[in-house]
């Protein structure tokens, strides 16, 4: 099973709550409990992707910023070794 993006979280999350609102006194007690749940399992499942998406950008910046560092450490490298002819 693909992994859920946040987005479509969040549309599960807004139509959860849209059912909810709407036919709450109309429902049994049990398919609101329900709805609640799934709509509390949906929401931490968001939070969760979300927080995971969050750490890969910061990951992907630290190493980006790693590799830049190291690329201009061996162009410093390189005008230092290369004599500086008149």
């Amino acid at each position: 099973m693909p992994k859920a993006k946040a987005g479509t979280l969040k549309e599960k999350i807004d139509r959860t709550k849209k059912k909810l609102a709407e036919g709450k006194e109309k429902m049994d007690r049990v398919r609101a409990r329900a709805l609640k749940k799934r709509l509390k399992r949906a929401q931490r499942s968001r939070r969760t992707i979300l927080a995971a998406e969050a750490r890969m950008k910061a990951k992907a910046a630290k190493s980006k910023a790693k590799k830049d560092a190291e690329e201009k450490k061996a162009e410093e490298k390189k005008e230092e070794a290369a004599p500086a002819t008149p």
